[in-house]
């Protein structure tokens, strides 16, 4: 899989800040448990963190008389879980928020950098593009013009978009254009 930039927008409404969150993704302690009440509801049930904070059951002699099948969270694997949900919701908006598409080419269409095995996410350190040639770059942020790869997108027939002409600002001098 490649990824291709798309051509930016024009005007960005709202302004370009971000929204950045700053609410607490710690699941609160046990001891503040409650009842569901008229107007209260219960900090540890289902509805928060997308569910993550559901009952645990719990594993181990129960007595069956008094108490019948207990569920029982533990607060370590509950936290874990409330983790997780807190990385899925800000991958989905980095998803969301991308300005760029991903297209698929052969291995021998690739980019030379990108034609070698890139092992998967969180399993190893972020590989480095190209430490040879000073590209210290994470691999998997890498992200190509469509005017780049169009010679492998579309074939060496005609090219549907014109090259990028790139400028040096350091050779973007006012004698230039006098």
């Amino acid at each position: 899989m490649r990824h291709c930039r798309l051509p930016a927008p024009l005007s960005l409404r709202g302004g370009g800040a971000r929204h950045v969150s700053t609410g607490t993704f710690e699941h609160p302690p046990f001891k503040y448990r409650q009842q569901h009440t008229f107007n209260t509801l219960p900090v540890h049930d289902a509805n928060r963190f997308g569910g993550r904070a559901a009952y645990l059951r719990e594993i181990g002699p129960v007595n069956h008389k008094t108490k019948g099948r207990l569920f029982k969270r533990d607060p370590r694997t509950v936290q874990f879980n409330v983790d997780v949900w807190a990385a899925q919701q800000t991958l989905r908006k980095k998803w969301k928020g991308r300005d760029w598409s991903v297209v698929e080419l052969p291995f021998a269409l690739a980019p030379q950098e990108m034609q070698r095995v890139v092992p998967e996410l969180y399993t190893d350190v972020p590989q480095m593009t190209n430490v040879q040639k000073g590209d210290f770059s994470n691999i998997r942020g890498k992200v190509y013009d469509r005017e780049q790869l169009q010679l492998a997108l579309y074939g060496g027939a005609s090219k549907p978009y014109p090259d990028v002409v790139r400028v040096d600002p350091r050779a973007m001098t006012l004698d230039k254009f006098l």
